[in-house]
C-alpha cells in the first residue's frame, strides 16, 4: 500500500510560504498471515507432516518446537528425524516419543515483516495395554458367571473373545448366543452354565488401530450339583405321621 506525503517547508519571513519539498514515498506492508492445522493423531513410529498456510511472498520459514506447552521455542534443523526445517512443510520421519511435542514457524516476507504462526500438537495414539487382566471363575451348573478385562492407551479399542475347547490348543472367536453374551466388549457373560462347559478356556483380544494384544488365558470350572440326602426310607401304619425328613 504506497503512501505519497508531501512535506512542506514553511518560512515566516514576510508572510511568505517556501517552496515544497521532494515527494517522499513510503510503502507499507501487511504482515504475511501464518496458520497451521495439527496434524491427524496417529500410531507411535508414524510419519507425519505439518503444513504452512500463508500469503507471504518469497517467504523465509523457520520451524520451532516447544517441549513444554508453548512457553518456551526452539529453532528445528534438518536433523535426526526432522526435514523441511526452512520449508513450508515440516516433515517428522518418525513420531516415537514426541507426543505432546508443540510446533509453528514463523514467515518471513520479501518485506521483510514476519508473522508467527499458531502452535500444533503432536498426537501419538498406541496399541492398547490390557490392565486389569481377565481371573478364573468356578460356578455351578445352570449358574451364571463373566470375565472381564480392560485396558489402557489411545485410541480407544474394539474386543473379541475366543474360547478353547482343547485345553489351550486352539482358539476360536465367540459369538453372542443363549449361552454368551457381550462377546465383543470387555465383559463376557456366561449363562445358563452346563457341565460340557467344564474346562474350557477363554481369552480375549484387544485391538486399535495401532495392534492387537491378546489376555491371559482363564479356565471356567463348573461344579456338578450335589443332590445331597434326605434321611432313611420309613415303614409307618396308615394314618400316622413319618418323622421328620433332613
Amino acid at each position: 500500500f504506497p503512501v505519497t506525503i508531501l512535506l512542506l517547508y514553511a518560512t515566516t519571513s514576510g508572510g511568505c510560504i517556501g517552496p515544497a519539498s521532494s515527494a517522499l514515498t513510503v510503502t507499507i506492508s501487511p504482515k504475511p498471515s501464518a496458520s497451521i492445522s495439527s496434524p491427524e493423531a496417529a500410531c507411535s513410529g508414524a510419519s507425519r507432516t505439518i503444513t504452512a498456510n500463508s500469503d507471504a511472498s518469497s517467504p523465509v520459514y523457520v520451524w520451532q518446537y516447544s517441549n513444554d506447552a508453548g512457553s518456551n521455542w526452539s529453532s528445528l534443523s534438518d536433523a535426526g528425524v526432522y526435514s523441511g526445517t526452512s520449508t513450508s512443510t515440516l516433515s517428522i520421519s518418525s513420531t516415537t516419543g514426541l507426543g505432546g511435542l508443540f510446533y509453528r514457524y514463523t514467515v518471513t516476507s520479501s518485506a521483510s515483516c514476519s508473522t508467527t504462526s499458531n502452535p500444533a500438537v503432536i498426537v501419538e495414539e498406541t496399541a492398547p495395554t490390557i490392565s486389569p487382566q481377565p481371573t478364573s471363575v468356578t460356578s455351578s451348573v445352570n449358574g451364571s458367571t463373566s470375565f472381564s478385562v480392560d485396558y489402557a492407551n489411545s485410541p480407544t479399542a474394539d474386543f473379541q473373545w475366543q474360547i478353547s475347547t482343547d485345553n489351550g490348543a486352539n482358539f476360536t472367536n465367540i459369538s453372542d448366543n443363549s449361552i454368551y453374551s457381550g462377546s465383543t466388549s470387555p465383559n463376557l457373560a456366561v449363562n445358563n452354565i452346563v457341565s460340557g462347559l467344564d474346562g474350557y478356556k477363554y481369552r480375549c483380544n484387544v485391538f486399535n488401530n495401532c495392534g492387537t494384544v491378546t489376555s491371559d488365558v482363564v479356565t471356567l470350572t463348573v461344579s456338578p450339583l450335589n443332590p445331597g440326602t434326605i434321611g432313611s426310607d420309613q415303614t409307618i401304619c396308615s394314618g400316622s405321621t413319618p418323622s421328620a425328613l433332613s
